[in-house]
């Protein structure tokens, strides 16, 4: 098991890859919070439309309502 905050805690962060299924606020946040530590690679899968709660809680999928989440691509 390797230490986050270790002599290669960065490095484990940065060649990390992390699936998401169903992209909700909650995982959207942790997400978020990932991607600013410098995780190296993300995939969503979602097959949920967009709806307006989305426009809300999950910055990823802009303002595209009626698009699948998972396939609103986002330059965030």
């Amino acid at each position: 098991m390797k230490r986050l905050w270790g002599p290669d805690g960065q490095l484990f962060i940065k060649e990390s890859r992390l699936l998401v299924l169903n992209c909700d606020g909650t995982s959207c946040e942790i997400l978020k919070n990932l991607i600013l530590g410098g995780i190296g690679y993300f995939e969503i899968v979602d097959s949920g439309l967009v709806e307006k709660e989305d426009l809300e809680d999950n910055f990823f999928v802009g303002n595209k309502l009626g698009v699948k989440r998972g396939e609103v691509k986002s330059f965030y």
